[in-house]
């Protein structure tokens, strides 16, 4: 084209989106902005990075935590509201399949390995398995009293394992949602914020002020603590079960036998601890706290999402490849989760959920 002056116009970059824009708003610069599609999407757009991002919403209460099921393109998000709600991925595409809701804050939530089947945790203790084919919760347990902070299938999707803040960890049959065995032994030991599992069923509970590595009771053993690594508060924090924040845990690349570890007492210090050594590795000091953290299924990235409204992916070895801070949220990210081939990320912050590239990673 050319403007009133005589001066030709050309296309200095282009973007694709899944459909005809039909409104658009950019900041006075010109180099990022949002735009809404026919498909009834709205797409996060940077100009000078070349890269667009799809912001997908349809949730009424604020997302607590996200989960996927390894052998299937099926991703859970559990929400304050007590709504479930199950997605789809297709490259770039995101549709939800089903919501179940439940009474109290949904909590947590796990997908089987090959997604047919959906657990999720709730504030009052109370355990729900749903099965996909339908949108009616099968059954329930009231196994637990105080609310569950986290649930995990076992690597064959066999058997559930749930945990609660009091420390309390139970394991359930998968098919027949019977609970199989329980153990007390990381009560005691401070306020469990969540329980992370690494592939070959091993677990490392995030307690407020510990990190504990143990083998759960997979076979109908007694759950055996493998190693455990406590944390000293900062000068300016007090080990107090009302602390805010809440401590995470995520496992490494298995051939460093490591879990990430970050508590609200440090929430600035990421430690990366041998379990196999009991020995801390490696120390990252980070500029603001963080809120979530995850680790690829190839263990090659870590995500953190940042108090300052950023999730930050960073290589899992030092210097193996660029930092990427990806910019978008108006909320603090609050859970994130890999998709099965560690290229992109989905974050929850609020109400919203984006799924970024994070490919420049490493």
């Amino acid at each position: 084209g050319s403007a009133d002056n005589g001066e030709m116009y050309q296309v200095a970059s282009r973007i694709l989106v899944d459909g005809a824009v039909t409104s658009l708003v950019m900041d006075k610069h010109g180099a990022e902005g949002l735009l809404g599609t026919a498909a009834s999407t709205v797409w996060y757009c940077n100009l000078d990075m070349h890269r667009v991002i799809p912001i997908v919403s349809g949730h009424q209460g604020d997302v607590l935590s996200l989960a996927g099921a390894a052998a299937s393109p099926f991703y859970s998000s559990s929400c304050v509201d007590g709504s479930l709600h199950i997605w789809q991925l297709h490259g770039r595409q995101t549709c939800k399949l089903m919501r179940f809701d439940a009474e109290g804050h949904c909590t947590c939530s796990a997908l089987s390995p090959n997604g047919e089947i959906c657990v999720g945790g709730y504030s009052d203790g109370a355990l729900r398995h749903f099965r996909l084919e339908d949108t009616q919760a099968s059954r329930a347990s009231q196994e637990h009293v105080y609310p569950i902070c986290s649930c995990w299938f076992s690597p064959d999707g066999s058997q559930i394992l749930a945990a609660s803040v009091d420390g309390k960890i139970s394991v359930f049959d998968s098919e027949t949602f019977e609970c199989m065995s329980t153990s007390a032994a990381l009560e005691g030991r401070g306020r469990l914020d969540g329980v992370a599992m690494g592939k070959a069923g091993i677990c490392a509970g995030a307690c407020l002020g510990n990190l504990v590595v143990f083998r759960p009771p997979w076979s109908g053993d007694d759950l055996e603590v493998v190693a455990s690594m406590p944390v000293t508060p900062a000068a300016n924090e007090d080990l107090d079960e009302g602390t805010e924040g809440h401590a995470m845990a995520a496992f490494g690349a298995e051939r460093h036998s490591s879990v990430l570890y970050l508590s609200p007492l440090r929430p600035m210090d990421l430690h990366f601890f041998n379990f196999s050594t009991s020995q801390v590795t490696r120390l990252v000091g980070l500029a603001v706290p963080a809120l979530s953290l995850t680790v690829s299924p190839d263990g090659h990235k870590v995500a953190l999402g940042l108090s300052d409204n950023c999730v930050l992916v960073m290589p899992y070895d030092s210097g193996a490849g660029e930092t990427l801070e990806l910019k978008g949220h108006s909320e603090k990210p609050t859970s994130l989760v890999f998709t099965a081939d560690s290229q992109h990320l989905i974050s929850a912050a609020s109400k919203t959920l984006a799924l970024w590239s994070t490919a420049g990673a490493c």
